[in-house]
C-alpha cells in the first residue's frame, strides 16, 4: 500500500523527510506525544476509505500503519500491537453487513462462510476477535464481493 500510495518503489517516511520522533502506542505504558503530518488529498482518501474498512478511525489505522511498517524494519520486535486488542464495534458492525451481502449474493449461509473463512485463515471466527483478525476478515469477505483491499 504505501508503494501505491506514494507513487513510488523504496519510498518510506524515512526517506520523505519525516520525523516521527516517537513511536507511540507501544508498549501502552510510554508516553503519547501528538504528531501531525500533512497528505496530498488523494493519499488522505485513501487512508480514510482503508480506516472506515477496517472500523477504525483514521488516527487510529494510521498509528497501526506506522508502527507496523516501522516493526517490520525492525526484525526482533513483536507483532503490531492490534493483534491483542478486541475488534472494534465498527470492525463487528461492518463484518456483520459484509457476511449479509455475501450470503445474499453467493446463497451460502452465514455458518458455511464461517467454516470457510476458519479453514482458510487458521483462527476462529467469533466476538473475541483482535482487530487484526477480524481486518483479516474483511479482506476475506470484501474479495467475495471484488472489493478487495487496495494495501
Amino acid at each position: 500500500m504505501a508503494q501505491e500510495l506514494l507513487g513510488e518503489p523504496g519510498v518510506s517516511l524515512n526517506t520523505l523527510g519525516y520525523s516521527l520522533g516517537v513511536v507511540v502506542g507501544v508498549p501502552e505504558k510510554r508516553k503519547l506525544v501528538r504528531v501531525q503530518v500533512f497528505l496530498p488529498e488523494d493519499i488522505a482518501k485513501r487512508f480514510e476509505a482503508e480506516a472506515e474498512a477496517r472500523g477504525l478511525s483514521l488516527s487510529s489505522y494510521l498509528r497501526a500503519w506506522i508502527i507496523e511498517r516501522l516493526r517490520a524494519e525492525d526484525k526482533g520486535t513483536p507483532k503490531a500491537s492490534n493483534s491483542d486488542r478486541p475488534m472494534t464495534e465498527r470492525q463487528r458492525s461492518y463484518i456483520q453487513s459484509l457476511i449479509r451481502r455475501v450470503s445474499a449474493e453467493t446463497g451460502l449461509e452465514p455458518s458455511q462462510l464461517r467454516e470457510m473463512a476458519e479453514a482458510e485463515m487458521g483462527f476462529k471466527i467469533s466476538e473475541d476477535m483482535s482487530m487484526a483478525e477480524a481486518s483479516k476478515l474483511i479482506d476475506w469477505l470484501k474479495g467475495w464481493l471484488g472489493e478487495a483491499s487496495q494495501e
